[in-house]
């Protein structure tokens, strides 16, 4: 990683935050085809609303998962970044650790 990146844990600052979000194929069209297809419409749909928050898009992965024993379900990864506003980066950092437990025990 470059640039401000880098910098992100400078001194307790968050300057950036991330989002993952998993967008699947229609489960009938999987379970009746034996595969799926992600919509462009849907996935673009999920992207804007995304946008419309402030986050960016920056990495995406196509997953094939088992779905009911009989066909495999696509799924897209995709994970978004946007800056931390300056007043709130000290807070955020500090909230990190809390995030990670909470997200763990969600699992």
């Amino acid at each position: 990683m470059n640039g401000d990146k880098t910098q992100s844990w400078k001194g307790n600052i968050m300057e950036y935050e991330y989002k993952v979000i998993d967008v699947a194929d229609g489960a009938i069209s999987s379970f009746l085809l034996g595969e799926g297809r992600i919509e462009t419409s849907v996935l673009e749909a999920h992207i804007n609303v995304m946008a419309s928050e402030g986050w960016r898009m920056i990495f995406m992965e196509k997953v094939q998962q088992r779905h009911l024993l009989i066909s495999d379900r696509e799924t897209l990864m995709i994970t978004f970044e946007r800056k931390v506003p300056e007043s709130e980066r000290e807070a955020r950092a500090a909230r990190c650790i809390d995030d990670v437990i909470a997200a763990e025990d969600g699992l």
